[in-house]
């Protein structure tokens, strides 16, 4: 009696493996097959990259000459179109579809859309990325997205100044009939950045840059002058245990 009990036993425990492994490989059939993500159609530059490009330190220089599918109706370098943004887009979209970020926050213009608030200059970003399209539901840019991320302060006070200019005696003269589409005069251009901590859990980095352009542009016969001076901070405070609690207490 006792070796037919085990054979029985050993009947039933056969049995629930089959069925197991049948349950199992049903399951397995019914996952849908993955998809693949698409890859991103833009690119991003760090701090060090930017370092190393001839972008003469303009956020507009990056769009226009690296990224592929960008397009823009100013040439940015040399010093032309030192003070003014262009009107950029990709993938026959329209340039006011354009959208411009720091971190999170639009600086889009409301009015005209396509332009930013305030002309971005590379020595104070930490990360710029250029997206042209597969964009995700964060960014929400029917078209070109230029996104800019400021630095975090450094744990000791660093302080940096750059500047660069040009005068009538080193800019290239014009011959021929055909004139030039647009000629620089004089050029200035001046940048400052800080960073370091305030307090134990303040930090601060910050920057200001000055531009002064003198240009003929076609028609016009005599120079005018664009100036523009824009500057930015960001203030970084770390959170304590304690200041989690209130956050948790007052959602």
């Amino acid at each position: 009696m006792r070796r037919n009990r085990a054979d029985a036993t050993a009947t039933i425990s056969r049995g629930a493996c089959a069925a197991l492994i049948l349950f199992v490989a049903a399951t397995a059939r019914a996952q849908p097959p993955s998809v693949p993500e698409r890859p991103p159609l833009g690119s991003t530059f760090t701090a060090g990259v930017l370092r190393d490009l001839p972008t003469g330190n303009n956020a507009f220089a990056v769009a226009e000459t690296i990224q592929l599918e960008a397009i823009s109706d100013l040439f940015t370098a040399g010093g032309l179109n030192a003070a003014r943004a262009p009107k950029a887009g990709a993938l026959l979209n329209s340039w006011t579809q354009t959208q411009y970020r720091i971190g999170d926050v639009s600086i889009t213009d409301p009015r005209s859309g396509g332009t930013p608030l305030m002309l971005p200059f590379l020595p104070l970003w930490d990360r710029m990325t250029v997206a042209t399209g597969a964009m995700g539901l964060d960014d929400g840019a029917p078209g070109l997205s230029i996104s800019l991320e400021p630095p975090r302060p450094g744990a000791t006070w660093l302080r940096s100044a750059e500047g660069s200019l040009s005068g009538s005696a080193l800019v290239s003269g014009v011959s021929g009939a055909v004139p030039a589409v647009d000629r620089v005069d004089q050029w200035q251009h001046a940048n400052l950045m800080i960073s370091g901590p305030v307090t134990g859990r303040v930090g601060l980095a910050a920057a200001g840059s000055w531009r002064n352009l003198s240009h003929v542009a076609v028609p016009g016969a005599t120079a005018s002058t664009d100036r523009v001076a824009s500057g930015f901070a960001h203030v970084v405070f770390a959170a304590t245990a304690r200041d989690g609690g209130w956050l948790v207490q007052q959602t």
